[in-house]
């Protein structure tokens, strides 16, 4: 025999002793109804374990199948999921590094940028203090033509002055007359 019929045996005598001590007290064992209880069982067993036993071992079969395909599908996972956090952990161990860089970087391009805004600082306040030096003189110029002007002026005033009071009727003419003489020259020369 094998071990699956050992096995059910064994079920079905321990099924029939629990029922037989489960009839009572009665006097004298039934071993006719014993009998009976234990063909009952073999058969109703025997025809589920015919019946069921294609479909059982088929659905066992398919779940086994599927478990080993679970299993395979998830040590794929596994180690899928261990080279991505291997390149994780590279692309966190480089991403250091690129920060670094990046920061060495914008250190090295503020310092060219405030190199550069420096220079630039620095011509613009030249050519200020140029133009600021070229509009000092201008209005230096400016401010001693009006003071050779005012100068010219009070100077002019000045002469009229003093001629109108040394000015007397006969040299009046003689100027006059010399000055007449003077536009006849320029006339008679054109």
């Amino acid at each position: 025999m094998n071990t699956r019929a050992t096995v059910f045996l064994l079920l079905f005598l321990l099924l029939s002793l629990t029922a037989w001590g489960a009839e009572g007290e009665g006097h004298g064992f039934d071993w006719m109804g014993f009998l009976g209880k234990v063909f009952n069982s073999t058969v109703l067993f025997g025809g589920l374990i015919y019946v069921m036993r294609k479909p059982l071992i088929r659905l066992l079969s398919e779940q086994s199948k599927n478990l080993r395909v679970e299993i395979e599908a998830r040590r794929e996972s596994i180690q899928a999921s261990a080279g991505d956090y291997e390149s994780l952990k590279k692309r966190l161990d480089s991403l250091e590094s690129e920060i670094k860089e990046i920061t060495r970087q914008a250190e090295e391009n503020g310092k060219r940028e405030r190199s550069r805004v420096e220079a630039e600082g620095r011509a613009e306040a030249e050519r200020i203090a140029k133009l600021t030096q070229e509009e000092i003189a201008n209005r230096v110029d400016a401010a001693v033509r009006r003071l050779k002007a005012r100068v010219a002026e009070m100077a002019i005033q000045r002469f009229r002055e003093d001629i109108q009071d040394q000015l007397d009727s006969d040299r009046h003419r003689r100027i006059m007359e010399k000055n007449i003489e003077i536009s006849g020259e320029v006339i008679g020369r054109k």
